[in-house]
């Protein structure tokens, strides 16, 4: 008799490791017997496609295995605006399927863009002071911290 064990989690993230180039990350933890691991890629409402690049490290160890699934992708090899990757968790010969989806925008970094946003909202500042309906000339801020957004 094999007894199963489904994952005990199961991400996919993504990170920019240059400015055109994205490393894909699908990880699995705490399977038994060994899972397929796959990395599919796609377009909303397209069939998706084998990433073929995606490298594969498996950890056995006294909780079960633990699957490493990376891939590394040229923005320009990236076609439409926006990539669904999907991995996709399967144990053979049973029916048993698990699956997540991360959507990628090519070109676009999310913590680049909210660092952006940081400093706009920290530099080039101006305040004035208002006393019932008298108020001063608008002034640089210089230095201080903001209370509230």
């Amino acid at each position: 008799m094999i007894v199963y064990a489904p994952a005990t989690s199961m991400n996919v993230s993504y990170h920019k490791t240059t400015p055109s180039t994205v490393n894909i990350t699908c990880d699995t933890h705490g399977m038994y017997p060994k899972s397929l691991l796959k990395l599919y890629e796609g377009a909303t409402k397209q069939p998706r496609s084998l990433v073929k690049e995606a490298h594969e490290e498996v950890i056995e160890a006294e909780g079960g295995f633990s699957d490493y699934l990376q891939a590394q992708m040229e923005d320009g090899v990236l076609k439409q605006q926006e990539t669904i990757f999907e991995c996709v968790l399967s144990i053979p010969e049973t029916e048993y399927q698990v699956r997540r989806n991360i959507i990628y925008f090519p070109g676009y970094d999310a913590f680049e863009a909210l660092a952006e946003w940081i400093e706009d909202w920290v530099t080039n500042r101006k305040q004035r002071v208002a006393i019932n309906k008298e108020a001063s000339e608008w002034t640089a801020v210089t230095s201080g911290v903001h209370y509230y957004f």
